[in-house]
This record gives structure tokens, sequence and C-alpha cells, in this order.
């Protein structure tokens, strides 16, 4: 930012050098000089057909030959305002983890390899804690399903989804499970049309979190 005292003293300058008994050649080099010192104390510069104006600490602001947008970087984050032609448009790049989950669903620790109906929670015995999203696709047909939840980690993962009303199998949908340990007895029952069987001990099984 130019101070009063810089805007005062710089056209004096500028006009004591245009009367200075000097030759053309070096009275030209002086002038340079004081327009050097001009632009340096403005923070103006041109480049490329481009002026960028500021001070040290500021992100520039850039405007492009011919338009009339100006582009504002936002050093804070990974969003750029754009503000012209009659209005404003801001983008931002997500900043999640890649694979984030859905708004509103639980936070999931991997993404099931199979997502069929028959898909079962079998391989991830043992890994108890562990939680497992499934995207149970659409169309989809009832399969075995012993428990009411627990449930034995031989069942169907969506059909589980659908006895607790969570998904349908005509839109399906995407459930998180939980991997839990073995349960001693697995309890019958039926719910949104599905019946779930009852079962003895069994080394391992699963919740459903969502």
């Amino acid at each position: 930012m130019v101070s009063v005292a810089d805007a005062l003293v710089i056209p004096v300058m500028v006009s004591s050098l245009s009367r200075m008994s000097l030759g053309p050649s070096s009275r030209r080099v002086a002038l340079v000089v004081a327009g050097l010192v001009l632009v340096g104390a403005t923070g103006a510069c041109a480049e490329g057909g481009k002026i960028t104006i500021g001070e040290a600490g500021e992100p520039p602001t850039t405007t492009a030959p011919g338009s009339d947008a100006t582009t504002m970087p936002d050093v804070t984050s990974e969003t750029t305002t754009t503000v012209g032609g009659g209005g404003s448009a801001t983008t931002t790049v997500p900043g999640g983890a890649p694979g984030a989950d859905v708004a509103g669903a639980p936070d999931a620790d991997e993404d099931a390899l199979d997502n069929s109906w028959v898909a079962s929670a079998g391989e991830y015995r043992g890994q108890d804690g562990l939680r497992v999203a499934y995207n149970c696709p659409a169309g989809g047909t009832l399969a075995s399903l012993w428990g009411t939840g627990p449930f034995t980690d031989d069942s169907s993962v969506c059909t589980a989804g659908v006895f607790l009303g969570l998904i349908t199998t005509e839109g399906g949908g995407r459930i998180v499970i939980e991997i839990a340990p073995g349960q001693d007895a697995y309890a019958a029952g039926e719910g949104h049309g599905v019946a779930a069987a009852s079962y003895g001990t069994w080394a391992g099984s699963f919740d459903i979190v969502r």
C-alpha cells in the first residue's frame, strides 16, 4: 500500500528528474528508475497481459485480458471463488478421504468385495470389531439367515438388512456390519417379511450397525 508520503514524494521526484540538465539518454534512464521505484512502492507488476496488485503476504488477485471475472484463491482451503459476469460461483475440492461413506451412514473400515445377496461375513471371522460396508444391489433375492442379531457369519448380509428394515430387495442399499465373536445360540424370529432361523453354537457372528 502506498503511503501519503510516498504519493507526494514520487511525483515530485519524477518532475525534478524531467527538469534536470541531463542528456536525453540519461534522463530516460532516470525516469525508468523512478518508474521502477513507483512500481515497487505500490506492489503492482504486469506480466503476460495480467495485472497483479497486492501486498506481501496477501494472496494475489488476477484478471485475464478481456475478462471481467476475478479469481481469488483461498489459501486456507482447497476452495476457489470466481466473481464476475453478474454473479459468483464457489468450487470446493472435497477434502474427504477416498471411499468416504455416504452421508448419515456409519464409518466402515473397508468395503466388501462380494456384494451379492448370498454374500456372508465368514471371510472376516476372528477380526472382531472390524466394520465392513456392503452395497446390496437392487432386485435382490432373499437368502439364508440364522439369528436375529447377532447373526451367524454364514448368513446373508443383505437378507439381514431386509430383516431389520434397513433395505429392501427391490431397492437394495448400503449397510455396514461389525464382526463379532461366535455365540452359544442364535434366536429365531421374523421381521419385515423375512424369517430368521434359530441355530446353536456357531464360531463367528456379525451385527448390523446401519
